[in-house]
């Protein structure tokens, strides 16, 4: 649980130091202090992981992932070989499946959507709920893997990859 318990263990070697109880009173009273400061950084990583991220799905929110664009377009700014991508996703249809089969049916899949979502990009990426049913994603790219993404769009069924990549090159910007 979130009980936390601190304890100061003083020990000596030697036969003649003997510990009084006022010393045992102080070592308690710091132990006592330090599980209070424990407790307050336990506290306030909770509040931090809070404030910037969506309670229902834990993916970032709009607060976080604003931050991680800022970011990766000032990297973007100062590294000739670093790109980045937003990609925006609006799960169709999902008012229906609230509609059909409740709000708890549809928490469940979009916690189960978040889920598939983070499994499917690296650790640096960002995946974030923006809004009630939005998810967007920010992507860094190194030139290599957009060259790949430019050949990639070049087959049948793959324009999107292209145009990903292309808008890429063209160091497109949001306003």
């Amino acid at each position: 649980g979130d009980d936390l318990k601190a304890a100061i263990v003083v020990q000596s070697y030697s036969p003649k130091v003997a510990y009084s109880d006022k010393d045992l009173e102080l070592l308690s009273f710091v132990a006592a202090h330090i599980a209070n400061l424990l407790t307050q950084k336990i506290a306030d990583k909770k509040l931090q992981h809070l404030a910037l991220h969506d309670p229902l799905t834990d993916l970032a929110n709009r607060v976080l992932f604003i931050d991680r664009v800022s970011c990766a377009l000032r990297r973007n700014d100062y590294q000739d070989r670093c790109l980045c991508a937003v990609l925006y996703m609006d799960v169709d249809l999902f008012k229906s499946v609230n509609d059909r089969y409740g709000h708890t049916i549809g928490d469940a899949l979009l916690i189960q959507f978040a889920h598939l979502l983070e499994r499917q990009v690296n650790e640096y990426d960002t995946v974030a709920r923006l809004g009630f049913i939005r998810r967007a994603q920010v992507i860094g790219f190194s030139l290599d893997e957009v060259k790949t993404l430019l050949k990639l769009g070049e087959t049948p069924n793959c324009r999107g990859a292209r145009t990903l990549a292309a808008a890429h090159l063209r160091g497109l910007r949001p306003r």
